[in-house]
């Protein structure tokens, strides 16, 4: 089924960094003129049939979020201010206009789709019919990694997020010196690497021990020609500036939980029970968003501890920063939500945690309110 409601011209915010410089660590001396507002919201499914919590979230444009549902396998537009779907597509699984599985990222630009899958990047018009289509790992000299996201930069060059085998897998180490972000031009085929490395405390390196599964992934926002990067494992924030190869990086150290997580001993990962109580617990923190009307970069700090008695301990924080990645301020969140955040005209929606009706997506909702700012009647 394919189903086009709306043809859209969309627009795109789009912005990436090097060097070893420190940015300070500080409270901003402003913090106090922001608050926020948390409420609930919803998304209406509208006629469509789709399942509880979506897999994709992505604000491509003002007031336009990105959806994808793996069980229909359909790609879902959203209008933010009606909170209903504006678009619609359901990828097909055969046949040359074929969509692999579970798409990892996508966005909509000048009326072409681009999605990224677990091993294809592919470009199609709205009505699901496809242009383009490179195996991820051919764009570039080597294999041993997963793509996690991109950035469209043109119409012909895109910023890839490399994720490196060798801080995947324990005893992978072929790829301790790649990058982790590059450039592929489509026009030429061709791509160049961004000098951007894994950091030290990533233990890409060491063998004995490392954060396996999922929490050595990172993300990323390009914002003005730099790309501000950070990890799960760790509350520590990372830029590189394209422009002048300036790389900088903060703390961004949070009050209220540890600021970098434990570390996984290689010689347990066969140990079911030892990787599920690791997995499990511990602290670990979201991928980055960016407020354009704040100014404001946002991502969540989270712990999970299971105590001796059975019983847990579950608390996550908000943090804003402003654009030289010092801390602004730093909320409790009372709400269970899936700690993703992603961001239009200054609210902070999360998927909220806690389903309590049908045919619809509930959200958590943070209002930043700036009160430096007099707003008019």
């Amino acid at each position: 089924m394919r189903n086009l409601m709306i043809k859209l011209p969309i627009l795109l915010c789009i912005g990436i960094f090097l060097g070893c410089n420190k940015f300070e660590s500080k409270t901003n001396t402003n913090e106090l003129s922001f608050r926020i507002e948390v409420s609930k919201s919803e998304l209406s499914h509208g006629e469509l049939l789709l399942s509880s919590y979506p897999l994709l979230n992505k604000v491509i444009s003002k007031d336009s979020l990105l959806v994808f549902d793996g069980v229909s396998s359909q790609l879902i537009l959203f209008n933010l201010v009606t909170k209903t779907p504006i678009f619609n597509l359901e990828l097909e699984k055969d046949g040359p206009n074929f969509f692999e599985g579970h798409v990892l990222d996508a966005d909509i630009k000048d009326d072409k789709l681009y999605v990224v899958t677990n091993n294809y990047f592919t470009i199609a018009d709205l009505t699901g019919n496809v242009s383009v289509r490179r195996k991820l790992k051919s764009l570039t000299s080597n294999d041993n990694f997963r793509v996690l996201g991109f950035n469209r930069l043109s119409d012909q060059s895109f910023l890839f997020s490399r994720w490196l085998e060798s801080s995947i897998f324990a005893h992978r180490k072929d790829s301790v010196d790649q990058s982790i972000f590059f450039v592929y031009n489509l026009r030429e085929n061709s791509f160049y690497d961004i000098p951007i490395f894994s950091p030290e405390e990533a233990l890409i390196n060491d063998s004995t021990q490392g954060f396996y599964d999922g929490q050595s992934r990172h993300s990323f926002v390009y914002l003005d020609s730099t790309i501000v990067y950070n990890f799960k494992f760790s509350s520590k924030l990372y830029s590189y500036d394209l422009r002048n190869q300036l790389a900088q990086v903060s703390n961004g150290e949070f009050a209220h939980i540890p600021n970098l997580r434990e570390a996984f001993p290689s010689n347990q990962i066969s140990d079911v029970k030892a990787t599920t109580n690791y997995l499990y617990n511990g602290v670990q923190f979201s991928d980055i968003a960016y407020d354009e009307k704040n100014e404001l970069f946002v991502r969540v700090g989270s712990e999970y501890v299971t105590n001796e008695n059975g019983t847990n301990n579950d608390v996550r924080y908000l943090m804003l920063l402003d654009k030289h990645l010092n801390r602004v301020k730093e909320f409790k969140i009372n709400d269970r939500i899936f700690d993703k955040p992603f961001i239009n005209d200054g609210i902070i929606y999360f998927v909220s945690g806690k389903r309590t009706k049908e045919s619809t997506y509930e959200l958590i909702t943070f209002e930043i309110k700036n009160e430096s700012i007099i707003e008019k009647p």
